[in-house]
């Protein structure tokens, strides 16, 4: 057995929460992910090439996840603790095309807690909803002696092998733990907020190595699934802008995937928001206590995103806008009664930053130091209940 440094026991236990299915906070709300956005390094920064890779469940009997059903999570006492119906899918954006569906594999998912890993095994389900039997289509991610994660998938559009590490010098940099319940429910994560990665993706393009910093989360939620902006992006020399709120508007309501005349879209009212700034050279993370973010339609195809935060009592602030370049997103249905299914969409943006102002300890920070921007945008609505 590999001996573990002074750092790396230390964090043995935020790790561990990547591998424990919290089986007594589970409810009739559960869903889990265990989700990588991965930014290769590129000629001129962190993109446009990007990749997403999940592993996602959900308590229903069944549900519909982009016109193709699957079985939901069942109930603990239906199910052994270590296994929960399932999905793994992603996709992979090479600077040209979009490969969307790398594999799209429901089945059963695997989480074996001593051993630290979740793995589910085939078939791939293609958008027409044929079935690809093959016994080389899985997925399966794993923690090594040395707390590096591995990261294994193939099905019929792609497939992939990544390593990922953390080199725990800041607080970015080591694993984060947030658990926050309730009476009703609560959120469960456990992130690894700035990680560095090297693998090989292998799509119809053909193959490539890539290497970079990425995010990865796990979540579980045990509340009704509502609207939320996130958002991470990495800057020329690997700084981190980020931000997220839940929110309130007309969007709660919307059960198809078009987008809104800007009077409506824009109409929203953030909840629970917070942003920061990671500089990666002084390995410094600033906080933001008071954003607000703002999805805008100007005579674009995508929406753009306008993030401004401020903490009250300084003259510290960062504002910026998000403008996509690509889009991809995954639309969850569960039945209710009568043929009528609950309907929730999650949009990922690609995207690059442009117009940032950063002011940080009285400082302005001049933009051009940051060249290019890229990152990730998710955009969430509807409700799942």
């Amino acid at each position: 057995m590999v001996q573990l440094s002074e750092v790396q026991a230390k964090w043995a236990p935020q790790y561990d929460y990547l591998w424990n299915p919290l089986v007594k906070l589970t409810n009739k709300y559960t869903s889990n992910w265990w989700f990588f956005v991965l930014l290769p390094k590129q000629k001129n920064g962190y993109g446009p090439k990007q990749l997403m890779y999940t592993f996602a469940t959900q308590r229903a009997k069944v549900m519909r996840l982009n016109g193709r059903w699957c079985k939901g999570m069942e109930a603990p006492k239906d199910q052994p603790v270590n296994k929960m119906n399932g999905i793994a899918t992603g996709w992979y954006f090479d600077g040209r095309e979009m490969h969307e569906d790398l594999s799209f594999l429901p089945g059963e998912l695997v989480l074996d807690t001593p051993g630290r890993s979740l793995q589910i095994q085939g078939p791939h389900v293609d958008k027409e909803n044929v079935i690809h039997s093959n016994s080389n289509y899985y997925a399966r991610m794993f923690q090594d002696d040395h707390q590096k994660i591995q990261l294994e998938f193939s099905g019929l559009n792609g497939k992939g092998e990544f390593q990922f590490w953390m080199d725990h010098l800041s607080d970015m940099t080591k694993p984060f733990v947030l658990h926050r319940q309730v009476k009703f429910g609560g959120v469960h994560m456990a992130a690894m907020k700035y990680m560095h990665f090297k693998g090989i993706i292998e799509t119809s393009s053909g193959n490539e190595f890539l290497e970079g910093i990425g995010y990865f989360q796990k979540v579980m939620m045990n509340i009704p699934m509502f609207p939320w902006l996130w958002h991470w992006s990495a800057t020329e020399d690997g700084s981190i802008l980020s931000y997220f709120t839940a929110y309130a508007g007309f969007q709660a309501f919307r059960r198809s995937p078009h987008i809104w005349p800007h009077t409506l879209e824009s109409h929203t009212r953030n909840i629970l928001s917070s942003a920061y700034y990671y500089d990666s050279q002084t390995h410094q993370e600033y906080n933001f206590n008071k954003v607000e973010i703002v999805p805008e339609v100007r005579g674009t195809k995508f929406p753009y995103f306008k993030c401004k935060a401020t903490n009250p009592g300084t003259v510290d602030f960062m504002e910026f806008r998000c403008y996509p370049y690509q889009h991809t997103n995954f639309i969850t249905e569960r039945p209710l009664v009568n043929g009528v299914t609950n309907k929730f969409t999650y949009n990922e943006y690609l995207v690059r930053i442009k117009d940032l102002q950063l002011r940080i300890a009285d400082i302005e920070i001049d933009p051009k130091k940051f060249g290019n921007i890229y990152g990730n945008c998710e955009y969430t609505w509807g409700l799942l209940v």
